[in-house]
């Protein structure tokens, strides 16, 4: 059995016999779901052969769209030559290994690390199906549970539209919008599952662990007289993750790595917040005398994965 798409989204099947006497078939075409009684109209075109011993017959009938979208859609012919008793039939269900117009589904495109309440968009194309029937869902998997994507404050799955090819098949773009938080997105995976009634079962694609980055936010820098003619700066960073933070007190711009002088004090706490984030203060007490030359700067520059690059800030006394 032969299967085309025709210019107006049918599928044109058609079904070749030759070699028998004398000229005639009874032709029967069927299509719907295994038993079905819908009787198609077809059209045959019967050709004799050269030497006038035997002839061959072509049998096409066209098939709709909507008659496929159902997993049991099947085309049966049956033929029967009434002069010699001759019988036969031939099924093909969309359901067959060999059909040609399955979803074809490209590997999920998504950023390849996520910021804590930044917003992300996740595309899976599809394409090359026939009929127009794909069904898309998105998943949510963790460790413990896999849960169906719905629509919610921090999820918004737009609608499907089907293009049609120059071929006659169609092609999608899937989209799940999301805006991610570490706590619950962190090592998380996606996938997009697609059916289809071609399929006996979904297409299955997913991200892999979802890297999550938060950026750190700075809060304005602390300055404290102590005891002993100390001056403590106090550096405040928040919401940041991972947990890796890079912390420099220097006292010229080029002494980066080199840290601050001797006789100084510098120290960091790090605590982990609730959301999974994390809090960072890290201090550093210069001796006061150092502040009577009032070209004296104290310098900090802090690094973070989820930072495009290090970040400086000019501390003094003033």
């Amino acid at each position: 059995m032969m299967l085309h798409l025709s210019d107006v989204g049918e599928v044109m099947c058609s079904v070749t016999l030759d070699t028998f006497y004398p000229g005639y078939l009874h032709i029967e075409w069927k299509c719907g779901r295994e038993k079905s009684t819908e009787v198609l109209s077809s059209q045959e075109l019967y050709e004799e052969s050269p030497d006038q011993t035997s002839f061959a017959v072509c049998s096409q009938v066209r098939i709709s769209e909507d008659s496929l979208r159902c997993p049991e859609s099947a085309v049966h012919i049956s033929w029967e030559h009434e002069y010699t008793n001759t019988r036969g039939q031939q099924t093909w269900s969309i359901g067959d290994q060999d059909f040609p117009w399955r979803p074809v589904v490209d590997d999920i495109q998504a950023p390849p690390c996520m910021y804590h309440s930044v917003p992300a968009i996740l595309q899976c194309h599809i394409s090359g199906y026939y009929p127009d029937a794909v069904t898309v869902k998105w998943f949510r998997k963790d460790k413990r549970t896999l849960e169906l994507c719905e629509e919610t404050d921090d999820a918004s799955i737009p609608k499907i539209k089907s293009n049609k090819n120059p071929d006659h098949t169609f092609s999608c773009t899937a989209q799940l919008m999301i805006t991610p938080a570490v706590k619950s997105h962190q090592g998380s995976e996606y996938i997009c599952q697609v059916e289809h009634p071609s399929l006996e079962k979904a297409i299955k694609k997913s991200t892999g662990g979802i890297k999550m980055l938060a950026k750190p936010q700075l809060e304005p820098i602390g300055k404290t007289l102590l005891d002993g003619m100390l001056v403590q700066f106090s550096l405040h960073l928040h919401s940041f993750y991972p947990k890796d933070m890079k912390v420099k007190w220097h006292r010229g711009e080029q002494e980066h790595r080199k840290g601050v002088k001797q006789g100084t004090k510098h120290t960091e706490t790090l605590t982990e917040q609730e959301d999974s984030l994390f809090y960072m203060t890290s201090e550093c007490c210069i001796l006061g005398y150092g502040f009577t030359d009032p070209e004296y700067k104290l310098y900090v520059t802090w690094e973070h994965e989820a930072m495009e690059g290090p970040e400086t800030r000019t501390l003094s006394v003033r």
